[in-house]
């Protein structure tokens, strides 16, 4: 229960809150354009294990070609032209060194030309070993499968790696979704959604958010559906969905009424009142 709290700490502005605090490496996201475009490099993202990753982006309409173009130290590293929208890190180029960052650029050549691109860094060898040896430590613990893959989850995201956080907080909701476990599949939709928006993607974010909220509501949680429906009514302020945030924050209102929450009550009848002025 203190985890949830600490974590549904609304502020105004939830990039702050969701990255800020995060150990990124260039401010404030480690992206150019935003996601919000619709073209923007899926992977790599943060900070790496491996020093041959996965490179993908999103596809744009009517591109003929993609230049992918990967920079380290001020100088380009090697560059080269594909037709799809995900290539493995090439053989004949040697591989990232540990503890240095690297500019991964995507232009989309067509009709219309249009660049992305994302700073990443490989973890040190110390890091690596750091981490795995906390990591062997969660897994040697008596923890039920859920909470091995949520704990790890936790330490991957809070070594800002990004990709390895995800993919564990996703097998720790389908454990949950297996145990029948509501509230735990509730919490788990929520760093989801905190993982989408430390990546700009807010839109997924709000269908994490909206889908945590309901198993709160189904569990009859209103301690935490009541935050997560402020955490929503952030997220559409932030977006300047002014009718969507309005909505969310008179539901957080009505559940701080009735758990007599006077405090988180004070605040967002302040923020309703600035958007209805």
């Amino acid at each position: 229960i203190i985890k949830i709290i600490k974590f549904i700490k609304i502020i105004k502005n939830y990039k702050k809150l969701l990255i800020a605090t995060k150990k990124v490496i260039c401010d404030p996201v480690c992206r150019e354009v935003s996601r919000r475009d619709n073209f923007y490099i899926i992977s790599p993202v943060g900070t790496l294990l491996s020093n041959r990753p996965k490179l993908a982006w999103t596809t744009v309409t009517g591109a003929t070609s993609y230049i992918v173009r990967l920079q380290g130290s001020g100088r380009t590293l090697w560059e080269l032209e594909v037709n799809n929208t995900e290539i493995s890190y090439p053989e004949n180029q040697p591989a990232l060194e540990p503890g240095l960052a690297y500019d991964l650029i995507v232009k989309a050549m067509g009709e219309e030309e249009k660049v992305t691109q994302t700073r990443f860094i490989i973890l040190t060898t110390q890091q690596a070993q750091k981490l795995k040896s906390e990591i062997d430590n969660i897994r040697n613990q008596n923890l039920t499968p859920q909470e091995t893959a949520f704990k790890i989850a936790e330490l991957y995201e809070d070594n800002n790696l990004i990709a390895e956080a995800e993919n564990n907080y996703q097998q720790a909701l389908k454990l949950a979704k297996n145990q029948n476990d509501i509230d735990g599949q509730a919490w788990i939709q929520v760093k989801l959604a905190r993982i989408n928006l430390t990546l700009d993607n807010p839109d997924q974010a709000i269908i994490l958010l909206k889908a945590a909220y309901a198993n709160y509501s189904t569990s009859k949680n209103l301690q935490f559906s009541s935050q997560v429906a402020q955490f929503l009514g952030e997220v559409y302020s932030s977006l300047e969905q002014k009718a969507e945030a309005i909505r969310w924050y008179q539901q957080a209102k009505t559940e701080y009424q009735a758990i007599k929450d006077q405090k988180r009550l004070q605040w967002v009848e302040k923020e309703l009142s600035e958007l209805n002025q």
